[in-house]
């Protein structure tokens, strides 16, 4: 397998699937011998319904702001679990807001694939972020995702460069990769604006 480019988002949907066709039609381009690949600091904990109350409650707090989420009978009760902490009622009320939002982001992020002339064939499934050697460069999109690639690395006897994918591109610190999933399709088209304009400038500097 040829070195890779590996770009993490958190579920491996929305952001880093969409950096991927970016980055492997831009390497092409170039002529550049490198792979693009992707994946998500928390596929299998969402998989298999483990993210801890701390991670779920924002979701409900999107879910309840946006108004066409719960159902009449289930909003108040989503405002009570969130001041309760109670983790059945909020893990329940995530799962309602998380199928809703990942139907959404399927369907912005086709929409966006066509309206960028983005090409390619997205990935069908997530892929776990595991150490991988053939990664020579990790872009995670947010700090969060950062945090949990460095973590992966630091026992490991590889270390490949781990660097936000918007601080990487551009220099500047402040600078990353929102996460869209519950917000809306415009939210969601200015995240893969940014990610078309991050990919080929962290690129052309990691191959400087």
């Amino acid at each position: 397998m040829k070195d890779c480019i590996e770009f993490v988002c958190t579920a491996n949907v929305g952001r880093s699937p969409v950096a991927e066709l970016i980055a492997a039609d831009y390497l092409q381009k170039i002529g550049a011998a490198f792979e693009a690949i992707s994946s998500g600091s928390l596929v299998v904990m969402i998989q298999e319904g483990k993210l801890s109350i701390d991670r779920q409650i924002p979701f409900l707090q999107i879910a309840l702001s946006r108004g066409d989420v719960y159902c009449t009978a289930d909003a108040p009760k989503a405002e009570a679990a969130l001041a309760s902490r109670d983790e059945a009622e909020v893990s329940r009320l995530y799962r309602i807001a998380e199928a809703r939002f990942h139907d959404e982001e399927l369907m912005n992020r086709e929409a966006a694939l066509q309206h960028f002339g983005i090409h390619g064939k997205v990935k069908s499934h997530g892929d776990q972020t595991i150490v991988r050697r053939e990664s020579a460069l990790i872009l995670p999109m947010a700090a969060s995702n950062k945090t949990q690639v460095e973590g992966l690395y630091a026992s490991s006897d590889y270390h490949p460069i781990i660097e936000l994918l918007g601080v990487y591109a551009t220099g500047d610190l402040s600078t990353g990769v929102p996460d869209a999933f519950g917000k809306g399709k415009a939210e969601y088209f200015q995240v893969v604006e940014a990610i078309r304009d991050f990919v080929p400038k962290a690129i052309d500097r990691f191959l400087s």
